[in-house]
């Protein structure tokens, strides 16, 4: 086997090209997500059903990725998902309250991030 990779010299191979997992990305959206009004969500399965709450943060996850490897081509997909997205209510907080304050958390998380990274002191 070694002998095999000396002789192709050294080369490494890609199992997947850029156009493979655009095309991926673009197989699972078309199955898994779904319009809601002023957003999408994501199905449990291909014929509905809730995905669990971690599981739909997960997925979310994965399709900012393809955003940020494709510099922004999957925006839209990323903004929807997130404006379709729902919080359970539990006996810590109402899903209205967590709603409301995601985006002043995550640019507080987001200011933190960048004075830390500059090397100062969050505040």
């Amino acid at each position: 086997m070694i002998a095999a990779l000396l002789a192709a010299g050294g080369r490494s191979a890609f199992a997947f090209t850029e156009a493979d997992a655009n095309t991926a990305v673009d197989a699972y959206l078309k199955a898994f997500v779904q319009p809601k009004g002023e957003g999408s969500f994501i199905k449990g399965d291909q014929n509905g059903g809730d995905p669990g709450f971690w599981q739909e943060i997960e997925e979310i996850e994965g399709i900012e990725d393809a955003n940020d490897r494709t510099h922004g081509a999957y925006n839209a997909q990323v903004t929807a998902l997130l404006n379709g997205f729902t919080p359970p209510d539990d006996i810590e907080a109402s899903s209205a309250y967590r709603r409301r304050v995601a985006p002043v958390l995550a640019q507080r998380a987001l200011r933190d991030a960048m004075a830390n990274a500059q090397g100062e002191k969050a505040a």
